[in-house]
This record gives structure tokens, sequence and C-alpha cells, in this order.
């Protein structure tokens, strides 16, 4: 049975959504602010720098007011779960070619987001961080752990479900030492004693900024 580009597409931009939406979200100025040549101007427009908004599936952003993004985020492993029904659709439907370039499209929002997750936790976790926030709330950091969770396990299934056709992209570049990301170097230099944080390789940072935040970098 074939299926058109459009709806190909559709369904693609569809699965890629999902992942980041809903979710519980903020951007630290302290992070952005050690990046060199990048314009990060539009960001502040949508006031989601240094303050907690929800990535809404409508494309709404909205900041943290109310108890609704607990009911948001409980829907989310429900929607990955979901996805993986799509995704052996679309693996009866497309050509080799096409169903590879899904699940690579596919694999790199889901690790970028898995990491970033966590990276979020972290930060949150060192109290110093968490003030710079003008709308945290302890209460908040079990719904980021929540969400990084579903993800984490999401990542589990889709990995179990499709290595016959792919291999998980190396973003963690655990066998290059010297290729640290802003991410972990902000880190360390905001905690020196955080030994065990994982190394992610230069190429998932620029997939977060430039085709999730936006930001250009030259």
């Amino acid at each position: 049975m074939a299926t058109n580009n459009n709806d190909t597409n559709t369904i693609m931009q569809q699965l890629l959504n999902s992942i980041r939406k809903p979710l519980l979200f903020f951007i630290p100025s302290q992070l952005l602010d050690q990046l060199e040549n990048t314009n990060y101007s539009g960001l502040k427009v949508t006031r989601i720098i240094d303050s907690i908004v929800i990535l809404n599936v409508d494309d709404s952003i909205r900041h943290i007011d109310n108890n609704l993004y607990q009911i948001k985020l409980l829907e989310k492993e429900k929607i990955l779960q979901n996805n993986i029904f799509l995704l052996l659709q679309q693996k009866a439907l497309l050509n080799d070619k096409a169903f590879e370039f899904l699940l690579d499209s596919y694999s790199k929002e889901l690790l970028a987001w898995v990491d970033y997750t966590k990276i979020m936790i972290e930060y949150l976790q060192e109290d110093s961080n968490s003030r710079t926030l003008d709308n945290y709330y302890p209460e908040l950091l079990p719904f980021f752990e929540l969400q990084h969770n579903c993800l984490q396990q999401h990542k589990k299934t889709y990995f179990a479900k499709f290595t016959k056709t792919i291999k998980e992209l190396d973003f963690r570049g655990l066998n290059n030492s010297n290729n640290k990301s802003f991410f972990v170097a902000k880190h360390k230099s905001l905690n020196q004693q955080q030994t065990d944080l994982l190394i992610r390789e230069e190429e998932a940072d620029n997939y977060l900024l430039q085709y999730v935040f936006n930001i250009e970098i030259t």
C-alpha cells in the first residue's frame, strides 16, 4: 500500500512534535550566555529564558501558573506508546530508504530530548540554579523527573522494537573524551563535584540549538 509524501511528512512531524509536547521546559540564560557566535534574541520574545513553561500539544507556550500541567504530563506516556504503533504502520507503508530517514529523524529528536530533560533535572537539583528561575518551586521537580522517565522508557522500547533497522546514534561521544558539549562544560563549572555526567557530543547540542531552540549558530 502506497502513501504520498504529504501524508508521510505530516505523520513524521506529528511524531517529532509528540516527543517534546507536552513538556515542562526552560532555558537557563547562564547556559546560553557562555555560547559564542549565537543569536537567541528570539527566545526572549517567547519568555522561555529563566522561566518554566509548558510546551503544549497545540503549539502554545504557557507559563506555570496552575496545576493543569500535571494532567497534561500524565498524557505523555500514552502519546509515546502510540508513537510505536504509528512507526510500525509506517514501516509497512514506506520503502526502506524512506523509513530509515523517518527513524533517523525520530532518533535524533528522541535522544536530544532524553538528554535535555535530564539536564534540566540536574540544573534544578542545584539550589543556587533553581533560584535563577522566576517561577520554580520544589514541587515541580518530580514532574520534570516524570517526563524524563517517560522519554527514557520510550527510548528503550523504541530501540528494542527497531534494532533490526537502526543502531542507536552515538550522541554522547563516549569514546571521545575531548569532545565535550557546552551543556556538560557548564554543569561541571557549576559543580565540580559532579564527575559522572555523560559527555554529550557537539552534534546533539547543535541539533537542539538549531532545530529545537531555533538559535542561529555561525
